[in-house]
């Protein structure tokens, strides 16, 4: 993080960036630290993006519904802006043990939704409600990149990969 921090905090290219997360805990207060509070505090600000840039789900709002709208409002006026279906031009996630991104799961809501962006979701394996983005919306993606760290999570990825394709298992097959 030092590293790239040194290498790109304050370069000019930032104030092009626009930054969605692609999940949140429905109930953030329940949990030390929000994604959207970790990612900001740890790689926005030291990166001197623009505040305005980063688009962050409310984790604690109390209507759900509302908030997964307004985050959708958000994702289809950058579509808008830039005058394609594609609202993001990358899409980085992380994977669970069990195969998880972007708050989907196994058998979770917005595997199958074909109409929104943003969905409730189950976002870990502890059964912690939140919303997150749907396969309409990450395959509104030009790229999707993965990260998995441990071997554990690497061996549940090349699962994935090569593996049978039961997207109803592993979501990320539908990307």
């Amino acid at each position: 993080r030092e590293r790239l921090v040194d290498q790109y905090r304050g370069a000019s290219f930032w104030s092009h960036v626009n930054i969605f997360l692609t999940y949140e805990y429905a109930a953030a207060a329940e949990h030390e630290v929000s994604a959207s509070e970790r990612i900001l505090r740890e790689v926005v600000m030291p990166l001197g993006i623009p505040a305005e840039s980063f688009h962050s789900i409310r984790g604690d709002a109390s209507d759900v519904a509302a908030e997964a709208r307004r985050y959708e409002e958000l994702l289809l006026a950058q579509m808008q802006d830039r005058g394609q279906d594609q609202a993001l031009d990358l899409c980085l996630c992380g994977i669970d043990s069990e195969g998880g991104v972007a708050g989907l799961r196994a058998q979770s809501e917005g595997i199958g939704e074909t109409m929104r962006y943003v969905a409730p979701c189950r976002v870990n394996k502890d059964g912690a409600r939140g919303l997150g983005l749907t396969v309409r919306a990450l395959n509104c993606s030009a790229a999707v990149w993965v990260v998995a760290c441990g071997e554990e999570v690497a061996s549940v990825l090349r699962e994935i990969l090569e593996g049978d394709y039961d997207y109803q298992l592993y979501p990320l097959q539908a990307v």
